[in-house]
């Protein structure tokens, strides 16, 4: 459903641009209807984001070959407070409002000092929060 949410706005904005008209006689309908479509669809992913997703950056399938609560899938959650420092990367089950597992931590820890994302740091907390996951459920989830 999002995807032909997205893929119907992409059109909306691309008809109201590229139509082959005479503005503003030939065009004025055409552009008022793009305009209104593109807005539903706006408000639509909007509002699914809001109470459908929240914070969440990426859901995964159901496990069919898993029993207990992994067979609905995971979510990942992170989480950077307006004027804080603190992150916070959080895995829990699709479904679920409380975190299986988390780690929080300064973002000048895994920030290099030209600027740059120290990914070696980043993936071994993030691999350390898996293992953590797999210890506790006893089920494969990579």
């Amino acid at each position: 459903i999002r995807l032909s949410l997205e893929a119907l706005t992409l059109v909306a904005a691309g008809v109201s641009q590229l139509y082959p008209g005479e503005w503003p006689t030939d065009t004025w309908t055409v552009t008022v209807a793009c305009v209104v479509v593109y807005a539903i669809c706006t408000l639509s992913l909007w509002l699914m984001h809001m109470f459908q997703e929240n914070d969440d950056v990426l859901l995964t399938k159901p496990l069919s070959n898993v029993s207990g609560p992994l067979s609905k899938g995971l979510c990942v959650s992170s989480s950077l407070p307006s004027f804080s420092a603190e992150y916070t990367l959080s895995v829990g089950f699709r479904g679920s409002s409380t975190p299986v597992e988390s780690f929080s931590g300064l973002v000048s820890k895994w920030v290099c000092a030209d600027g740059t994302l120290d990914s070696v740091a980043f993936t071994k907390e993030v691999n350390d929060l898996i293992d953590r996951i797999k210890a506790a459920n006893n089920a494969k989830v990579v």
